[in-house]
């Protein structure tokens, strides 16, 4: 029986959603039928009820379901959310949610979008009856232009191939993650706890804040001025770009073509099966641990030129195996395993710090006598554990193996012959000024 009630587009889209969540599946037709609505509104209408976070999925041609039936998502802005819900959105400007729904909007599409449909989507969305269709237009065109302004959004003009002037994201553009209704629920349940001590409206204007200044990347937006600390600020932009170019790309399940400048300058392309992405403070940079052709190999992040999917599938990526090569891995390395035995003297500021090191390593184990610390541990990258070994000075001893043994003997002369070379020139300075 069809619905003979006109319903607004808001009331309708509702009436579908508990029409949904009523059958454990309905077919499109019969929704066209019993909203008296054509195949084209219809998809437009599930399509900002996905947007909205309702997990509407197809089952079979033509048949559709909600993924998690008989939940309540959130189901739309201009309808009367909880009123948890409502206090949280009060606290984030509408400048904020307008650039950011634009920034969902493209990251969801797979191609670039034309001003007027990207329009349409973004207004399916917002519309509610608060807002005129005058300044729902203008607000649109204002956050558009900011985000291109902000260099988050390209602006591709039309030619031959282009019949429109269309939209899409930068590679500047921040990671879009989203949440249902249960989520942001729980969050500002937790958030209750403060009510006795701390104001929640300011704790949720404070929550606000960062995440403005989340999108704008490090450009903080709002009045109170944000500062960032520590070696990751002296990661170059160039590197940063790469970062999000990987984000983009569907490395955890799918192989890439990855196209590189070796260490020689050479540039090369490989099918990249990704194992694991490492960030290393001591080098400051990320790097990409995986295989190509059954090799493994490292790639520095900022040495990547580009990266393009294929239908390959990734089956290593956080692998026990690649689990295991992190918990070994000194420094960014792949060399093979090596067992390493160290005695430390017990001396001054020592046994704390060896104990440090201990608690960084998940294979490590620290045996306590009474002069001595006696540490071991299964290590790749001997290079640079030896150079951290020379911290120690004196009151460190390698027992094994012998290559780190050797390692330790040969900078140890390098250091040496430094200090030699310096005082013969020293030396011959001195003897030539009192000749005169």
């Amino acid at each position: 029986m069809k619905v003979k009630k006109e319903y607004s587009k808001e009331e309708r889209r509702n009436q579908i959603l508990t029409y949904l969540r009523n059958h454990e599946t309905v077919h499109r037709t019969k929704l066209m039928e019993q909203f008296s609505i054509t195949k084209a509104t219809l998809s437009t209408d599930l399509k900002a009820l996905k947007a909205l976070g309702n997990p509407i999925e197809t089952v079979s041609c033509g048949v559709i379901r909600l993924a998690i039936p008989n939940t309540k998502p959130f189901e739309s802005v201009s309808e009367s959310p909880s009123d948890c819900i409502r206090e949280i959105l009060a606290t984030i400007s509408g400048k904020t949610i307008r650039q950011w729904l634009i920034l969902y909007l493209l990251n969801q599409s797979t191609a670039p979008l034309s001003r007027n449909r990207l329009e349409r989507e973004y207004s399916t969305i917002v519309l509610g009856d608060e807002n005129s269709p005058a300044f729902l237009h203008c607000a649109f065109q204002k956050a558009l232009h900011a985000l291109v302004e902000s260099g988050f959004v390209e602006y591709l003009r039309h030619n031959n191939e282009r019949p429109h002037d269309t939209y899409r994201l930068s590679t500047q553009a921040p990671v879009i993650w989203t949440i249902n209704s249960t989520v942001l629920e729980q969050f500002y349940e937790k958030q209750i706890l403060y009510h006795q001590t701390t104001p929640v409206q300011l704790t949720f204007k404070n929550f606000e804040r960062k995440v403005d200044f989340f999108i704008n990347n490090g450009i903080s937006q709002s009045e109170t001025p944000y500062y960032t600390h520590g070696r990751s600020n002296l990661l170059p932009v160039e590197e940063k770009q790469i970062l999000i170019q990987l984000q983009m790309q569907p490395y955890q399940t799918n192989q890439l073509h990855v196209c590189f400048r070796s260490g020689k300058g050479d540039v090369e392309s490989v099918l990249f099966c990704t194992g694991l992405c490492v960030y290393s403070m001591d080098k400051n940079h990320f790097y990409l641990l995986g295989e190509t052709s059954g090799k493994k190999i490292i790639l520095r992040m900022d040495r990547i030129l580009s990266f393009k999917p294929t239908e390959e599938t990734n089956y290593i990526y956080r692998s026990q195996e690649y689990q295991q090569i992190y918990d070994e891995m000194f420094s960014i390395s792949i060399d093979d395993p090596v067992h390493v035995r160290i005695r430390f003297q017990r001396i001054y500021w020592i046994e704390k710090k060896v104990e440090l090191l201990k608690s960084m390593r998940k294979k490590a184990t620290l045996t306590s006598t009474e002069k001595e610390l006696i540490y071991e541990d299964t290590i790749r990258g001997l290079q640079d554990f030896a150079g951290y070994l020379r911290r120690f000075g004196r009151s460190v001893i390698v027992d094994e193996p012998a290559d780190l043994k050797e390692k330790m003997i040969f900078s140890a002369q390098r250091t040496i012959s430094r200090y030699e070379e310096i005082l013969y020139l020293y030396k011959k300075e001195n003897s030539t000024t009192n000749e005169f």
